[in-house]
């Protein structure tokens, strides 16, 4: 790709209009000062000084910031989450991004999934992580909330160009993403067989028809049956092609830091990672590539073209340390040109 090519492509993601439908979570950092520790009067136990904090939307709310982050021009969001204090913050730090929440819907019969992560500071250490806290949902989705979500999904699959399936819980029917929506799915994929509804599932993948699945190399292996071992470009190859006969449509599998590996004109082909220097962190990658490649595909390019910029965007959010980044226009054009320097 060149760099005038890569510009006109992003130039057009301002007209797309994009829905992502799947699991929203709140991830949330304490930030504890460990030199302010009291004892409790109460139990005699360590009182913990939280002196900060910072929260951000995390699994499908990765998706949306990375979309807005492209610059996208309409976001719609389809989930459910709690009528509670963390579903407000939610919400508001979807405003902020400008995601059309019109589709989220808020019942107190669930509560609002939350990762909180304390991170403990002593002077003149490094910052160390402690044991996360989870809130999630331990019953099955109320059947008239499933419905309703469906019946979203539809409704804002009408105006959008591209539909982006998040399914980030590994208990089944706990999330958006149930038993139900997947039938659902299907049927719209049946319906529209040229509308993309790109699915990105962490326990059931295989289930899907209908839709585009990604996976990982690993995930896929595990669909196959087959045991996880050295990479094979042969294996993930025939790996693709099962998968591809299971859905009906096209799959696509990241490869770590090999790359993407997805058809084009009826060739398979691994589109390589670009090199990273230094220190990295993986946090977030897979969202980042699914938020690239969607959107590079719905502003016309081929799935060739489309996985090599998703890489490009994973390029840039590797570099980021300790967060969940994002890629804007500006640091994707400045990585490419980094990488062409490299190459030249």
């Amino acid at each position: 790709m060149r760099e005038q090519e890569l510009r006109e492509l992003m130039a057009q993601f301002g007209g797309l209009r994009i829905t992502v439908a799947g699991d929203l979570f709140l991830d949330r950092w304490w930030e504890v000062d460990q030199s302010l520790q009291e004892l409790s009067v109460e139990t005699g136990l360590p009182a913990r000084q939280v002196t900060g904090r910072r929260m951000s939307a995390g699994a499908a709310g990765t998706v949306l910031n990375n979309l807005a982050a492209l610059g996208v021009g309409t976001i719609r969001i389809v989930s459910a989450i709690g009528d509670d204090g963390e579903g407000y913050e939610l919400n508001r730090l979807l405003g902020e991004r400008g995601i059309d929440c019109t589709y989220l819907i808020r019942d107190e019969r669930i509560v609002t999934p939350t990762y909180t992560k304390p991170m403990f500071y002593e002077p003149g250490q490094e910052e160390r992580e402690g044991e996360r806290f989870d809130i999630k949902n331990t019953a099955s989705m109320p059947e008239d909330i499933q419905k309703c979500l469906a019946d979203f999904v539809r409704e804002a699959a009408r105006d959008s160009d591209a539909l982006i399936v998040l399914d980030q819980l590994a208990e089944e029917n706990r999330g958006v993403v149930t038993a139900f929506m997947r039938r659902e799915l299907k049927a719209l994929g049946e319906e529209r067989p040229e509308f993309l509804i790109f699915a990105d599932s962490r326990a059931f993948a295989d289930r899907f028809s209908s839709v585009t699945i990604k996976c990982n190399d690993k995930e896929a292996r595990a669909i196959m049956g087959l045991e996880d071992g050295d990479f094979s470009l042969e294996q993930m190859e025939g790996c693709m092609k099962a998968l591809e006969l299971r859905t009906g449509r096209k799959a696509v599998i990241t490869c770590g830091s090999r790359g993407i590996l997805v058809e084009d004109e009826g060739q398979t082909c691994l589109l390589p990672a670009l090199p990273v220097k230094g220190p990295m962190d993986v946090c977030g990658c897979g969202d980042v590539s699914t938020s690239g490649l969607v959107s590079a595909r719905c502003a016309g390019a081929g799935w060739k073209k489309s996985a090599e910029f998703a890489n490009l965007c994973a390029a840039v959010t590797i570099r980021k340390i300790g967060q969940t980044g994002t890629s804007s226009p500006e640091e994707i054009l400045g990585r490419f040109r980094e990488n062409e320097e490299e190459k030249a």
